[in-house]
Formats: C-alpha cells, sequence, structure tokens
C-alpha cells in the first residue's frame, strides 16, 4: 500500500488500503508497467518532495524550532 506520510496517492507513488488483497497490487502495477510515463512522474515528484520536506537539512530546521519552542 505504501506509507501514507511520505507517499501521496497517484502524485509520488499509489496507495492501496490496508484491506487491499494481491490482485490490487498486480492490478496497478499491471497499470504501471504500461505506462513509463506514470512511473517517471512518480519519481520526479517523489525527488521535489525529499528536495522540499523529507531530507535531514530539512529535518534539522524542523527539530530546530521545536526545541526552541521548548526554551
Amino acid at each position: 500500500g505504501g506509507v501514507s506520510a511520505h507517499v501521496i496517492h497517484d502524485y509520488n507513488g499509489l496507495l492501496l488500503s490496508p484491506e487491499a488483497q494481491a490482485n490490487d497490487y498486480a492490478n496497478e502495477i499491471e497499470k504501471l508497467l504500461q505506462s513509463p510515463q506514470k512511473i517517471k512522474e512518480y519519481s520526479e515528484n517523489a525527488r521535489i518532495l525529499y528536495d522540499k520536506e523529507l531530507n535531514w537539512d530539512n529535518w534539522g530546521n524542523e527539530f530546530s524550532k521545536i526545541l526552541k519552542q521548548l526554551k
């Protein structure tokens, strides 16, 4: 299904419900294999999200803000 904290459905990947069955996964994988452009789009969007939010520099900045609020 994807990790909903980091995967945005149909932006940088796909999220399937916890109840999804093997055939649900297979269907989504089949769609992706038939659409290389969609795979490229997900990859590019994942990098954008990483550069913007999901990196150690950003984590350090956000954590620093939390620590300053505790003073």
